[in-house]
């Protein structure tokens, strides 16, 4: 079309010599015209092999880390090498290593040689695992039949920054922790044990490290550093809303009052402690859980 009405143009230019020029003119522009639409083309073209170079760049990397990560379906996050979940199996009466997923449970790692044991996955009602840095544990015990167990909507943090690790937490048998408690683990080299069939109710907080260092602002010196684990003895009961700070051990059948503040160690068994910072303030109990038989003993004896 354009070139008919080009022929039509160049039918009113009688001169011969000047309807060539007119030609030559318009084709100099179309040629033009084409050269810069190839000009533009050049750069798009470019400006995607840049894009392409840049996307192989990220596929690479990406091939690079996926061979130190581990997704498993939804549940676990694992960045790094060598990290492990292990999980009771009563036919082979061992742990073996799983990546299925355990319902009710949550866990993310970040760092190299990291170990999870789970002795008992049907307790799980909610509990998240994070793990930050190298070589820490976390062990949470089995349990027996007679006794119903639960970990309800709580978290377990353990984390150290220094790069030496090496943190351990355990949980021991017929555990029940109940909704919103927490669990924080936060310097190298520490220790975490809570002995068989204790009790955490809801909202009470376990910080077995400050998390932040506090020095002498002449010497440099660390005043805060833990200086021992945290030793939660068997039987013991921890009440609405306590804390359990650094330091924090506790004898066998210990029961902690509500809204209890403790960071100390405590050395006789069967009492109860409370108050902020928590003292003895009974003697000679202990926790009972109202189990059929037990309560029947109870009955018998007048005593409920």
């Amino acid at each position: 079309m354009k070139k008919f009405f080009v022929n039509c143009l160049c039918a009113f230019i009688p001169n011969t010599d000047k309807r060539r020029a007119f030609r030559k003119k318009l084709m100099c522009d179309r040629i033009a015209e084409i050269a810069s639409q190839f000009e533009f083309l050049d750069r798009r073209i470019n400006e995607n092999n840049e894009k392409i170079a840049e996307l192989n760049k990220a596929v690479a990397r990406l091939d690079v880390e996926k061979q130190n990560v581990f997704h498993a379906p939804t549940e676990y996050v694992f960045h790094g090498e060598n990290n492990k979940l292990l999980v009771w199996d009563n036919d082979k009466n061992d742990y073996v290593e799983t990546t299925k997923v355990v319902s009710g449970l949550e866990v993310f790692i970040t760092g190299n040689n990291n170990v999870v044991k789970i002795g008992c996955p049907e307790i799980l009602q909610g509990l998240t695992i994070i793990l930050e840095g190298n070589n820490h544990k976390v062990n949470i015990g089995r349990h027996t039949e007679d006794y119903e167990g639960f970990i309800r909507n709580s978290k377990i943090f353990v984390a150290d920054w220094t790069g030496r690790g090496g943190c351990e937490f355990v949980i021991g048998d017929n555990v029940r922790i109940n909704d919103n408690v927490l669990f924080v683990l936060t310097e190298s080299g520490h220790k975490v044990f809570i002995g068989n069939n204790c009790r955490f109710a809801e909202n009470s907080v376990l910080f077995a490290a400050d998390g932040h260092s506090v020095v002498n602002n002449e010497t440099g010196e660390l005043l805060n550093k833990a200086k021992r684990p945290v030793v939660i003895g068997n039987n013991c009961w921890i009440g609405l809303h306590s804390f359990l700070g650094k330091n924090t051990q506790l004898p066998d059948y210990t029961i902690v009052a509500a809204m209890s503040v403790v960071t100390r160690k405590f050395d006789d068994s069967y009492t109860i402690i409370a108050g902020n910072p928590a003292k003895v303030v009974k003697m000679g109990v202990r926790r009972v859980d109202y189990v059929p038989d037990v309560y029947e003993d109870l009955k018998k004896n007048n005593m409920i």
